[in-house]
């Protein structure tokens, strides 16, 4: 929690905040396309964001983006925290979070913000088993930085008529799951796609 302490000092206006791990592989032109479409067709002005591959199966956690897959957060979204996050930072390393993972203690800090994790499938924390593709924002784990410009080279082909605002948005809880733990959004049974709203 202190490093995003810092991230926030350093980067205090920033639109936007992503979070991953360093054996996360991020697809530029996928990332870039996102944050637009985001920013320009999706997102309310004021509207939170807190996206990534959702976990809501840990017991007696909040539900919460996994970090290594990836989390997008809007900047004012995770400056909601930053009265807080010195506290949280010493609750993590001698308090009552002592052991809690940091994506869990953002999505717990985040809840009690009013914000709630939401979900999306170009996010993936276990693409070894799975799910990554040319659609994908953020892959991991993946260990070796050769084979990580391999799969971004690999990965890379523009699709601007599928990398559309119904693939940018959110993944409404009822039609996201997690089978073998890879994230997986039914965008086909979405009728009347209305992709200026994020599900609240």
């Amino acid at each position: 929690m202190y490093g995003l302490k810092l991230l926030i000092e350093h980067f205090p206006q920033a639109d936007y905040y992503f979070l991953a791990d360093q054996d996360t592989v991020v697809m530029p032109n996928n990332f870039r396309r996102m944050l637009f479409l985001l920013e320009n067709h999706i997102l309310p002005s004021h509207a939170d964001l807190y996206v990534g591959h959702k976990n809501a199966a840990e017991k007696g956690i909040p539900p919460f983006i996994m970090t290594g897959g990836g989390a997008l957060l809007r900047g004012g979204t995770l400056r909601k925290l930053q009265g807080s996050l010195e506290t949280l930072s010493e609750r993590s390393l001698r308090g009552d979070l002592c052991w809690y993972h940091l994506d869990w203690v953002l999505g717990k800090s985040l809840k009690e913000k009013g914000v709630r994790a939401t979900a999306h499938e170009a996010f993936q924390q276990y693409s070894d088993r799975g799910g990554c593709s040319n659609m994908s924002v953020s892959c991991h784990p993946v260990r070796l930085e050769a084979a990580q410009q391999r799969m971004i080279q690999e990965l890379s082909i523009v699709m601007p008529d599928k990398l559309n605002s119904s693939w940018a948005a959110p993944c409404p809880d009822r039609l996201y799951s997690n089978p073998n733990m890879v994230g997986m959004c039914r965008r086909h049974r979405l009728k009347n796609w209305e992709h200026k709203h994020v599900q609240k």
